[in-house]
């Protein structure tokens, strides 16, 4: 498994066979998954780190419901996964969004991300879960002058001339 956060040469895009959008649980099984098929894959995230989710928000946090494990810690589950993919020499470009994707007129997909990596895949699986972590705006006019630097954490009472459109 090789972790990929450089763009390769612009001029040309990675051929592969799979490409599943999501380093969280499911887009690891699915790793696993096409490996057993001798089918090979590309990962992409977001985030810096695979995991997802799990990783991402609750790293302690115990997992009842994993097959043949009474309790599983998520980034325990994570760290499993991993380590059951690594056979399979899957490449996860991490720190990558997926800006561009689109089926081309020979049934392939064309994908890119926002740091320069393009992609011509067979297959497409979407392993996403709950996003790539970005603020889901409130959608009212003059919202964004309440809003917070990402860094920063804010509570902000609305004044009454939005509170009306809640």
């Amino acid at each position: 498994m090789t972790h990929t956060a450089d763009a390769p040469s612009a001029s040309a895009p990675i051929v592969t066979e799979t490409v599943i959008i999501g380093a969280g649980p499911c887009g690891l099984f699915q790793v696993f998954e096409l490996g057993l098929l001798g089918i090979g894959a590309h990962v992409v995230d977001s985030l810096q780190h695979p995991g997802g989710q799990c990783a991402e928000l609750y790293p302690d946090k115990p997992i009842y419901d994993i097959p043949a494990l009474p309790v599983c810690g998520a980034q325990e589950l994570i760290d499993r996964l991993l380590a059951q993919i690594k056979p399979f020499k899957a490449q996860l470009h991490l720190g990558h969004e997926v800006t561009e994707f689109a089926r081309r007129e020979d049934g392939r997909f064309h994908l890119a991300t926002a740091g320069g990596v393009r992609f011509d895949a067979g297959t497409v699986v979407i392993a996403a879960g709950l996003g790539s972590f970005q603020p889901r705006r409130i959608g009212i006019e003059g919202a964004e002058a309440f809003e917070a630097p990402p860094t920063t954490t804010a509570y902000a009472t609305l004044p009454s001339s939005l509170a009306s459109t809640w």
